[in-house]
């Protein structure tokens, strides 16, 4: 079964790229790194950190619980070993600081 999952991310551009560019980046490579998770398996917050600090033109990245900019998100892990995570755009928020 699908488990939906949010994250609201903040993040700091490297000079020199586009703003709306790299926010868009940023929302499509964390779209394939949740959708790209197999059954069961947990998202990890640092993971998916290192991953896109190694692939984005940012220079930082900060993730949240959705819709609350003050609570780090936690690791997200599947409600059962049949569930999967999963997410689209519209639950996934990734601004500049």
């Amino acid at each position: 079964e699908r488990q939906a999952v949010s994250l609201d991310l903040r993040i700091s551009v490297l000079n020199g790229f586009d703003v709306n560019d790299t926010l868009r980046l940023v929302e499509n490579a964390v779209i394939a790194h949740v959708n790209g998770l197999e059954i069961g398996e947990t998202l990890f917050i640092n993971q998916l950190l290192v991953d896109l600090l190694q692939t984005m033109p940012i220079n930082t990245v900060r993730f949240f619980e959705f819709n609350n900019d003050t609570e780090p998100q936690d690791d997200i892990s599947a409600i059962t070993p049949f569930h999967v995570l999963r997410t689209e755009a519209a639950n996934i928020r990734v601004r500049t600081f």
